[in-house]
């Protein structure tokens, strides 16, 4: 009897031991392992599994394993292809028209910087399958020790998306910003926009001489039309200049509280304004570096500092212009005329509230906008222009 009690005793403990072992292993895959089969980005047919590797060596990125099965997998053939691919410890996420090419150009030229195949090498873009998008990612084999992927993508809607899909990766967004009247002027002669040239143009355009008209009279009544008798718009942060008064009220400040503080990403954003970039490129590629914990000892900027990139007549990521050339606020389509005073004056009325709060937000810049008692203690680069106060930057 107690034998065969001993006995049953033994046969449960080894069944509970092989149920409890299997359900573990079967609770590590699902918490190592996930599908991605049906969310947009997906062709039908095919299925991508994911799972997360630690670099042996590389602290700065979260990599994956990542295996296409079904269609297209194989150079458009089907058939099960796996990867070990990292994502990007940096992405510069906005906002356009704030130096997000310049930003980009300064990350490329740290130690040990992988930069991708295009600058803006976005997520679920073009109709490009999450497959093709995660084969354009470095090779964890090409991630050395002190390696730092860097990526642009001003589609932050796109970089929280995948974000999510990859189950949160530990990534950097960084944003620039810039003082918005300077912005919106920029974007008006920058791009061709629909909303005051009609259907000559798209939204990927650029605004050329000889076929779109521009300057600063009409730019002052396209803002001073929308300030009295227009809505606002859904997505203001792409197309600034439909609604430019009324969206000023919150275009840096929601932005980043809206897509990123929201998700509790506030160590995970990095500020910088366009003019602390232009004017003391070194001190911002210090303070990125060390908020990442990344060394750049060694970094060489002497290129960097001659040149300014995607800026004025020279349209483009690749595009440069020596900075002895530079002229700030003129534009060949509006004939170098500069920006009216009147229009800046009523535009840092328009702004004044998201200016104040843009101070609030790390690294607490100031512009004089809406910061007039730091007027005689900031150095205009160009007359009649705002001004970052960048001795404040540092101090809350």
């Amino acid at each position: 009897m107690g034998t065969r009690f001993t006995a049953g005793l033994v046969f449960l403990l080894v069944a509970c031991c092989f149920d409890y072992a299997a359900s573990f292993r079967k609770m590590v895959n699902e918490s190592v392992y996930w599908d991605i089969n049906t969310q947009k980005g997906i062709i039908r047919g095919q299925n991508l599994r994911l799972r997360k590797l630690n670099h042996p060596t590389n602290p700065y990125h979260t990599c994956y394993e990542v295996t296409c099965e079904g269609r297209q997998c194989i150079d458009h053939k089907d058939g099960t292809s796996t990867i070990q691919v990292c994502y990007p410890a940096v992405v510069i996420t906005g906002l356009p028209k704030c130096g997000t090419s310049a930003m980009y150009e300064l990350l490329a030229k740290f130690p040990g910087a992988i930069t991708m195949s295009e600058k803006e090498n976005c997520p679920s873009t073009r109709r490009r399958p999450h497959w093709i998008y995660f084969q354009s990612l470095p090779r964890m084999s090409a991630v050395g020790e002190h390696s730092l992927i860097i990526d642009g993508c001003i589609s932050v809607i796109n970089n929280m998306k995948i974000r999510e899909l990859i189950h949160y990766p530990d990534t950097y967004y960084l944003v620039m910003v810039r003082d918005y009247t300077d912005m919106l002027w920029s974007s008006y002669n920058f791009w061709c926009k629909r909303e005051y040239d009609g259907t000559n143009c798209d939204y990927s355009k650029w605004a050329m001489p000889g076929v779109h008209q521009r300057s600063p009279e009409l730019f002052h009544d396209l803002v001073q039309a929308d300030k009295n008798h227009t809505a606002g718009v859904i997505q203001p942060f792409w197309h600034p200049m439909e609604k430019p008064c009324i969206n000023a009220g919150g275009y840096y400040s929601e932005y980043i509280s809206m897509h990123l503080y929201s998700r509790k990403l506030n160590n995970y954003t990095i500020v910088v304004a366009s003019e602390e970039l232009d004017m003391y490129p070194l001190r911002v590629a210090q303070r990125v570096a060390k908020i990442i914990n990344y060394n750049i000892d060694g970094i060489d900027l002497s290129t960097f500092n001659k040149v300014r990139v995607n800026t004025q007549d020279n349209k483009g990521t690749n595009s440069l212009i020596s900075t002895d050339k530079y002229l700030p606020g003129r534009y060949n389509i509006s004939h170098y005329q500069p920006l009216l005073p009147a229009s800046r004056t009523m535009i840092n009325k328009c702004w004044h509230e998201d200016c104040i709060a843009l101070s609030k937000i790390p690294p607490y810049y100031k512009y004089t906008a809406c910061h007039p008692e730091f007027n005689n203690n900031a150095t205009a680069t160009t007359a009649g222009m705002n001004v970052l106060v960048l001795s404040e930057i540092m101090n809350p």
